[in-house]
């Protein structure tokens, strides 16, 4: 018979462990509990024991600059666009319809 994997999260894991090291539940009570294999049970409390360090550390600082690229690629494309003669944007400003091909401003001064 084929047995299903069970999968633990994280949080899981830790609750496992705490019960062992600060309640001094035995490893075979807990494993029993929750269909555990001991070399399972040894593994998270090595894998725990050699990352516990990381719960000490500084969160990594994100690298000046990283997500912001898109966004000051178009402010860069914005102010080229807004630094030439307003003569030159003037087809950027066109509509369809009765008024096609006359620039905003022309409709503008019409209303």
């Amino acid at each position: 018979m084929k047995r299903n994997r069970r999968h633990f999260t994280g949080t899981e894991k830790v609750a496992i462990l705490r019960r062992h090291l600060l309640d001094s539940v035995p490893i075979s009570d807990l494993c029993t509990e929750y269909d555990l294999q001991p070399t399972v049970f040894y593994r998270w409390q090595k894998q725990f024991f050699e990352n516990g360090a990381a719960a000490f550390e500084a969160p990594a600082k994100e690298p000046v600059g990283t997500g912001d690229s898109a966004r000051i690629a178009a402010l860069e494309q914005f102010l080229t666009l807004y630094s030439q003669p307003i003569l030159n944007r003037a087809p950027l400003f066109t509509t369809k319809g009765p008024e096609f091909g006359k620039s905003f401003f022309q409709m503008a001064r019409r209303r």
